[in-house]
């Protein structure tokens, strides 16, 4: 929905409205020509206020403040925060710098600055400044309490803001006022910015104030605004909407039109009738469904107190239920007001911060801050920029590479559970999933290097599939099997629990099963890898990773060389996954307590503390998952962190290469619940199974 704004301006000074064009640090404007790209839909509305204002130079350095805002504001790009932000450092800095060349006393101020965008509304405030406003359910200020810190501007270069983020509806009325106007009670300022409009509120607002002075802008958020304005002596501008027009009406300087003014009054109380008649026919419709079309004459007597009694019964229900809605609307709308104005505050004392250590923890506490909000309102524009911003500066400080991903695919149903993804042949794409939910394994079939197609998925695999003489088990892991000496045809190998290697060939869509020998020693198998035609699996319960080498299409496992042996002790129970080097045939070995030690001929090959002295930092805290991907001196060892929402790159040496976070269009982190991933190497993506989804995510 896409809101327009019509702005009201009040100057009162001791009980007397003045009439005048422009009130001196009121002001409202739609994004002029030559503007940044993401601020052409933003309108912004300013409210400053200096004191003491006492001389024709004070009204000259406010309008040139507000001047410095709005300029500063369509010119900075990133989010409608950040150059708010921005726009009011600068106002503040040249505040600072009249203070220092002018002799006498000190100016200082405060300012609130809203900017709508469709139907969102955006206000950042700095010292000790007051904005309201009004919902069909009652009043909200912002700042919600008077913040501990709210130094005013001109004071100091470090300034505390306040921020809110509010989803509007037509008919919701915002007032900027002096903080002077703190004074006055919700209950009091009630009539002017509830059920209202704006010629109305600015009238209301006169007698509310009676005698006293104050400086107000009132802004009315409709999706349908009248023709034309009354006849009024007030100050009454409208900004078009709907991404077409942005048009500004002249100013009127007229006696107050009353039947106009009563006729606006009217189809405000015919708006609210069509919601209540609206509301009527909801019940009706309730009603009639518990009402019988016909009854017939000899049940009558008996039934005939049976409609009224549910009828009795039926709306003291529904009216609670309306009720019970409104007031949890409000609630949410509250809460995630202070969400946002409490997200706002961390960016801003994490910016203002030296301390590594007290920036990372206001960045995560508007992370969590933002998990809370996107269960009130999911896919809040406003949340995400604030997390989005966080992020950028964890990223910063982590020395982290962030990759952006979208999903390439994704099932409706509960019950399916990714957790293991391979990539196919690059000359020839395609990728496999393994649902261990749904206890199957899906071809996904591509364009060359994995680019998407329209196939639809094909299931190749599935538990009780008969193939030859073996009916399938278990799917619990998958490899890409590549055609050698003895290796006929490339195919995707899959473990079965049922002692079996089972493998699809895509040339010529057919399945083959292959019985593994002393597979009823199994107790646990887990993973598979493949390293010169010979299978690998990693049975930690067993305590062995066993060792299978190739006879023809066949599989035979030798009595004397069963499994790979470690000289050092290894407690194989905590080993999560593990890789083999196609180069040398080392082997790593990942461990659930983040772990990760490098093999040859069973020895280790990385003295303790490699790791830390390759320049990891930050511990890994649940590893699932480790791949060497490449060859020779290109070759790199990646490993999943979901604990840390990481994708760790390091040197076959161990020397930590890079760090990845991969972000969804939602702002999530995809690591988090990641359970497998694969990389393609050129370009880079990394393809990543989520719960019932599969995304790839790369660098912009």
């Amino acid at each position: 929905m896409e809101l327009q704004a019509i702005t009201g301006q009040l100057d009162i000074r001791s009980g007397e409205p003045q009439v005048s064009r422009v009130v001196n640090g009121l002001w409202a404007q739609a994004a002029p020509k030559r503007t940044e790209k993401n601020r052409r839909q933003d309108y912004i509305f300013v409210h400053l206020t200096l004191n003491p204002a006492t001389d024709s130079a004070q009204d000259s350095l406010t309008q040139d403040l507000v001047d410095e805002i709005v300029t500063q504001f369509y010119n900075t790009a990133g989010s409608v925060n950040s150059a708010l932000r921005q726009a009011i450092r600068q106002a503040n800095q040249l505040l600072i710098n009249w203070n220092m060349s002018h002799s006498g006393e000190r100016r200082e101020g405060a300012i609130t600055c809203a900017v709508l965008r469709q139907d969102e509304l955006f206000i950042m405030q700095a010292g000790p400044a007051l904005a309201i406003l009004g919902h069909n359910f009652g009043l909200e200020r912002f700042p919600p309490q008077e913040p501990v810190d709210s130094a005013p501007l001109g004071q100091s270069v470090s300034l505390s803001f306040q921020m809110a983020y509010q989803r509007l509806q037509t008919g919701d009325m915002l007032m900027l006022a002096e903080p002077s106007m703190v004074a006055y009670s919700t209950q009091v300022l009630q009539p002017a910015l509830v059920d209202t409009e704006v010629e109305i509120g600015l009238n209301q607002l006169i007698d509310i104030v009676g005698t006293g002075s104050a400086r107000v802008m009132l802004i009315e958020f409709t999706d349908d605004p009248p023709p034309e304005f009354p006849d009024t002596d007030l100050n009454i501008t409208m900004f078009g909407g709907h991404g077409k027009t942005r048009q500004i009406l002249p100013l009127r300087e007229m006696n107050i039109n009353t039947a106009e003014i009563t006729k606006n009054a009217r189809r405000g109380a015919a708006t609210a009738a069509i919601g209540v008649s609206k509301l009527t026919d909801t019940m009706a419709d309730a009603l009639e469904q518990v009402t019988p079309a016909q009854v017939d004459p000899a049940e009558e007597e008996n039934n005939g107190w049976a409609i009224p009694t549910s009828v009795a019964i039926l709306i003291p229900i529904l009216v609670a239920i309306i009720l019970t809605s409104v007031f949890l609307q409000r609630e949410n709308t509250q809460r995630m007001s202070v969400i946002t104005q409490e997200m706002g505050q961390a960016l801003a004392l994490a910016e203002e911060s030296q301390d590594v250590t007290v920036q990372r923890t206001y960045y995560l506490a508007v992370l969590e801050l933002g998990r809370e909000a996107n269960e009130i309102r999911p896919q809040d524009s406003e949340v995400l920029n604030l997390q989005a911003s966080a992020r950028q500066e964890l990223d910063r400080l982590e020395n982290i590479t962030r990759l952006n991903g979208q999903v390439i695919h994704s099932v409706d149903d509960e019950e399916a559970f990714y957790t293991s993804i391979t990539l196919g042949d690059p000359l020839n794409g395609d990728f496999y999933v393994l649902d261990s939910g749904l206890n199957q394994v899906v071809w996904h079939q591509t364009e060359e290097n994995y680019l998407p197609t329209d196939i639809e998925p094909e299931v190749i695999v599935f538990t009780r599939q008969v193939i030859q003489n073996h009916a399938v088990g278990t799917p619990l892991d998958m490899i890409w099997r590549p055609r050698g000496n003895s290796v006929s045809r490339d195919g995707i190998a899959i473990l079965d629990g049922r002692g079996a290697l089972i493998t699809f060939y895509p040339n010529f869509s057919d399945t083959r099963a292959v019985q593994l020998g002393l597979s009823s020693g199994w107790r646990a198998p887990s993973q598979i890898k493949e390293f010169s035609e010979r299978v690998y699996i990693l049975d930690g319960q067993a305590g062995y990773v066993w060792r299978y080498f190739p006879n023809g299409d066949e599989l035979t496992i030798q009595q004397d060389d069963q499994a790979i042996s470690f000289f050092d002790e290894v407690n194989m129970n905590q080993v999560v996954d593990f890789a083999i080097n196609a180069s040398d045939g080392t082997v790593v070995l990942l461990f659930h307590n983040g772990q990760l030690v490098r093999y040859a001929d069973g020895r280790s090959i990385w003295p303790e503390g490699t790791l830390a002295d390759g320049g990891l930092t930050a511990p890994m805290l649940q590893p699932t998952a480790v791949k060497i991907v490449g060859q020779g001196t290109t070759a790199s060892i990646f490993v999943l962190d979901p604990g840390s929402q990481r994708l760790l790159q390091f040197a076959m040496g161990g020397r930590l290469l890079a760090q990845y976070r991969a972000t969804d269009e939602n702002g999530q982190e995809l690591f988090a619940n990641a359970t497998d991933f694969d990389i393609a190497e050129s370009p880079f993506r990394v393809f990543i199974t989520a719960g019932n989804s599969v995304y790839t995510a790369g660098q912009q």
